[in-house]
């Protein structure tokens, strides 16, 4: 996953959680889950369990990120230590992308 595609992600996640606390929030300004009856007051349960469980969802997914994002800082290492050590064959077959990015800072072959 890119860093674009994770800030994406992350940040669809924080406007998908500040709607849905704006739209709980505006029901209680409102006085809509108090005066709403028995069924009503069902209803405004369920929405109060279905937003403490994406609560739990974000926190859960936002902790996924991160462990992704590490483990691709990570790889980025391993593959940089691998090109640095003389694997340049093999970081250009299989990371072409930091192939490039590597060969154009130290564009030279090491010595043996």
């Amino acid at each position: 996953m890119t860093d674009e595609a994770l800030a994406a992600a992350r940040a669809e996640i924080k406007c998908l959680i500040a709607e849905i606390q704006r739209l709980i929030s505006n029901a209680k300004a409102q006085g809509i889950l108090d005066d709403l009856g028995a069924a009503g007051k069902s209803r405004a349960a369920q929405i109060r369990k279905l937003a403490a469980r994406i609560g739990n969802q974000r926190r859960t997914l936002s902790q996924q990120l991160d462990t992704i994002e590490g483990l691709t800082a990570d790889l980025e290492s391993a593959i940089e230590v691998a090109f640095k050590r003389g694997a340049r064959e093999w970081v250009r077959l299989n990371y072409p992308a930091q192939f490039e990015k590597l060969s154009s800072i130290s564009p030279e072959e090491p010595k043996l």
